[in-house]
């Protein structure tokens, strides 16, 4: 009921504007409007006839009318009734979107400060490094999640671009010029970028503390307190009935959401300590894809908002109370997110690509680190303030020289967004085919483009100004985001991350909070040819920033993978050495290098041979040639495979190169096939360097993860696989723990019965000390475990092995066949160069001196207290001997 209201908490919105007192506010509706006549008690109407006694005064503030349009008195009084009408009818719908928006805020803190107290009372809220390592998933996660941050706060920045000016001119009133009203309607649009630069010095202060539940807390409040504002704001335009303050609170409530948005710095650090460098550049990319997502969805909420209130005026402050409740609803939701999606232990940081890599000197570090920053600062600068006034710039000029209308507005600047985000993804996918330095290029002459079309010809009109923006924004963004993923690239000794992120944010606000009140000024009292010129400047000068920046990175490159090269390369050969294989070496002559780099695994060079095509070296040991390939490949895959009647269900341990798994979807049986490769990169390069190799990666049949195998089967249910085909590298780094006795406990339990499990099993010249320990020790829990030669001319020695196991299964006589020597199906219609059923069972001859010794590595287990292993490995022993005799 109105009268259980005070009347001045009405009328004047003097009492503090706390959220709960918004919620009751909210709960009283629908007398949320001005109370009619019948429904007021004395005291309110007392009140209303004080506000109400000039009319001439009321319709001057609501509806522009003068004192001579009185209401009643001719048509336009009569339409101006209608329309105060109108606009009473109109308010009881906003307070229901600020009941949600206030309820939803609340439930959302409740929510929060449960779960904060929950996590902390089982005393999982200890502050230090003590989580695991950081997996892929969760690093994706959270990398997403700060995102999504980005999304909200460019739409908090962003979503009264369409009607600021309409919004200036309200809280104006009368007797104030075009000029002033564009100067103010930019200060209110820069008022949450400046708050947002106070925030950040605050965020990170913060994150020089170094406390991790502090912070973490802080991510999550700090949304929440921006929803908090944004509900007050409501609130305060509702209810208030005065000009006299309602501007400067309208700026302080916008610097206010600004400051706490700028507290996602802390998840922003958070994020970019987990992002490893080779990733930085298309962190970057989506960072801005995310911005550009933001930017589109501000002006999407005013427009759907200002479509909501109608023509003709109705709700004077309803189109900015609906548009501000959203995004209330939104931080809400975010803030929802990153409480229960944050671990609360700080997670370990990423190890950095360049980590281990000898190539880098200190004055060629020096150098970059010298013209990284404050060319990629200058950059980044430039770039926002051009792209703030072109959204700034835009939807005045839309509604001043074009009389476009909010919704209007909202669609073409949400266009132009969309268009940045296809840009920047079409730019993601390129950036690892193409060198950055021609995506640069690309990107500064479409910006020159679009600039160019920015000037005023007196023939384009509305459609000339729109496809400057097109062509310009998305690649001005697109150029930024480059720039941005060079200076995060690399180690700074005298800046550390939250500070590089720091400088970053305070560019970013800077450039948006200066371009919106200069770039308005100028267009409103010079005209937008002179606007279209101060574009053009900080193009040029971009560009060539840009330009320079990117040569330099090149250089520094170029730099990098020469150094690393002289270690591996003399004399225009790769020469392959070894401590495990003394006085022998194997060379390969290169023709050209294509790729070194050093991954987040391992170090990577691909270079073009001679005679040998393509070669992928890992580590310093060649993985394949193009040449010979398919003799490695054909055999570990082939042999397992026709070892296994019907094998349906596949899985692929390593072999990010494709070459097992093409050979694996020659067989129609396959149902699926399962690829874990732990090396994202080695996937990328056999596609880019390796298409035969790869070409089964399309495959409806295939499925690629990247992901640690040792987990993945930790995680299989039993009996899921019919073949597991572990193509690993030596047992070296990533590569050793797929050697040991736990791995193959996990492989023989994910096995279905009969199941075949096939390994790269090193060579008979340099290894017979592991190969006796994959074929007793590895192979102990299986059926069968033997061991078959492989050859192959450019891997050293010549030669290499497949161990090879078999589960027993019970429903078949003796638990299967005794060996795998013997292929049980044979190949119909396969393409094949190197496999053969006749080389399928040479493969098992052994010479004699290998022969020799896995019995002699089986005697000692042939007598143990369990009969059941002790038969298996008898029986080995004899299958041995066998074929040694033949």
């Amino acid at each position: 009921r109105s009268d259980s209201i005070p009347p001045s908490f009405i009328m004047t919105g003097e009492t503090p504007l706390l959220l709960l007192v918004t919620v009751a506010v909210s709960h009283a509706a629908p007398c949320m409007g001005r109370p009619s006549i019948t429904d007021r008690s004395p005291e309110v109407s007392n009140c209303v006839s004080r506000h109400e006694g000039d009319e001439a005064v009321y319709l001057q503030r609501h509806f522009g009318m003068t004192s001579k349009t009185q209401p009643g008195n001719g048509t336009a009084g009569k339409q101006a009734i209608g329309e105060r009408n109108a606009a009473s009818h109109s308010v009881p719908s906003d307070a229901i979107l600020l009941k949600v928006a206030a309820f939803g805020t609340l439930a959302v803190m409740a929510v929060l400060f449960c779960n904060e107290w929950i996590d902390g009372s089982s005393g999982a809220t200890s502050d230090g490094p003590c989580a695991p390592p950081m997996s892929t998933s969760h690093r994706r996660c959270l990398q997403a999640l700060a995102l999504w941050q980005i999304v909200i706060d460019l739409s908090e920045s962003s979503f009264v671009v369409p009607f600021a000016y309409d919004f200036a001119k309200s809280l104006s009133g009368s007797g104030f010029s075009s000029p002033a009203i564009a100067v103010l309607s930019g200060i209110i649009q820069a008022g949450s970028p400046a708050g947002m630069t106070f925030g950040l010095f605050l965020a990170y202060w913060l994150c020089r503390m170094n406390i991790y539940k502090l912070n973490r807390t802080l991510m999550a409040l700090a949304p929440l307190l921006a929803a908090l504002v944004y509900v007050s704001l409501s609130y305060l335009l509702l209810f208030h009935e005065s000009h006299r303050h309602l501007k400067y609170l309208v700026i302080t409530a916008r610097f206010a959401a600004g400051f706490f948005s700028g507290l996602d710095l802390l998840l922003s650090t958070l994020a970019r300590n987990i992002t490893k460098e080779s990733e930085q550049v298309a962190f970057s990319l989506l960072e801005y894809m995310a911005l550009s997502g933001g930017l589109a969805l501000g002006p999407l909420v005013s427009s759907v908002a200002s479509s909501s209130v109608g023509a003709g005026g109705i709700g004077r402050y309803s189109q900015t109370i609906r548009a501000s409740c959203a995004v209330s609803i939104l931080y809400a939701v975010v803030a929802l997110w990153i409480s229960c999606c944050v671990p609360m232990s700080e997670p370990q940081e990423s190890t950095s690509d360049g980590e281990g890599s000898d190539g880098n000197s200190e004055s060629e570090s020096d150098v970059w680190q010298a013209w990284a920053l404050p060319i990629g600062s200058a950059c980044v600068f430039l770039g926002i303030f051009s792209c703030a006034a072109v959204e700034v710039s835009s939807s005045l000029l839309l509604e001043l020289d074009y009389a476009w209308d909010v919704p209007a507005i909202g669609r073409a600047m949400g266009a132009v967004y969309v268009a940045v985000i296809f840009l920047c993804a079409v730019f993601l996918g390129m950036q690892t085919r193409i060198s950055s330095k021609y995506l640069v290029v690309a990107s500064s002459l479409g910006m020159l483009g679009g600039v160019v079309l920015l000037f005023d010809f007196g023939t384009g009109g509305a459609t000339q100004l729109l496809l400057s923006d097109l062509v310009m924004y998305p690649c001005i963004t697109a150029l930024v985001a480059i720039v941005d993923g060079y200076v995060y690239m690399g180690r700074h000794e005298f800046i550390s991350t939250e500070g590089l992120n720091l400088a970053m944010y305070v560019i970013d606000s800077l450039a948006r909070a200066l371009a919106a009140p200069i770039v308005r000024s100028i267009i409103a009292s010079m005209g937008r040819n002179a606007y279209a010129l101060l574009q053009f400047g900080a193009a040029v000068l971009l560009a060539s920033l840009a330009m320079g920046l990117s040569w330099i990175r090149d250089s520094k490159r170029e730099c990098e993978d020469s150094a690393r090269s002289m270690r591996l390369i003399q004399g225009g050969w790769f020469i392959e050495k070894n401590s495990d294989w003394p006085g022998l070496a194997i060379a390969i002559e290169v023709k050209e290098v294509l790729l070194h780099t050093q991954t987040a695994v391992q170090e990577m060079l691909v270079f073009q041979s001679t005679h040998w095509g393509n070669v992928l070296v890992l580590d310093g040991a060649i993985m394949c040639t193009e040449r010979d390939e398919m003799s490695y490949q054909e055999m570990l895959a082939h042999l397992a495979m026709f070892s296994h009647a019907k094998p349906c269900e596949v899985l692929i341990v390593g072999g990010g190169d494709g070459g097992v798994l093409r050979e694996v979807c020659k067989h129609i049986c396959v149902q699926s096939a399962v690829l874990c490769e732990i090396d994202a990169e080695v996937v990328d390069i056999a596609r880019r360097f390796f298409p035969g190799m790869a070409c089964a990666f399309g495959d409806s049949r295939a499925s690629i993860r990247i992901c640690d195998a040792v987990k993945h089967l930790e995680a299989a249910c039993d009996s899921s696989y019919d073949v597991i085909i572990i193509d690993s590298s030596d047992p070296v780094g990533p590569a050793e723990k797929l050697f040991s006795r736990g791995f193959y406990e996990h492989v023989h339990r994910s096995l279905r019965p009969g199941g075949i499990a096939c390994a790269q099993g090193e060579s008979v010249w340099f290894d017979m000390e592991l190969i006796c320990s994959m074929v007793t020790e590895n192979g102990a829990p299986f059926a069968t475990a033997e061991y078959a030669s492989i050859q192959i001319p450019t891997y050293v020695g010549g030669q290499i092995g497949a161990f090879i196991a078999r589960k027993s299964d019970p429903s078949q006589p003796g638990g299967g066949p005794p060996s795998c020597s013997k292929p049980l199906r044979r190949p119909v219609d396969m393409e094949l160069r190197y496999y053969t059923p006749e080389l399928h069972e040479a493969a098992f001859r052994l010479p004699a001196f290998v022969t020799k010794e896995l019995v002699a590595a089986a005697s000692p287990v042939i007598c143990p207290a369990r009969t059941r292993t002790s038969t298996r490995c008898s029986a080995g022993v004899q299958h041995l001997s066998g074929v040694a005799v033949a």
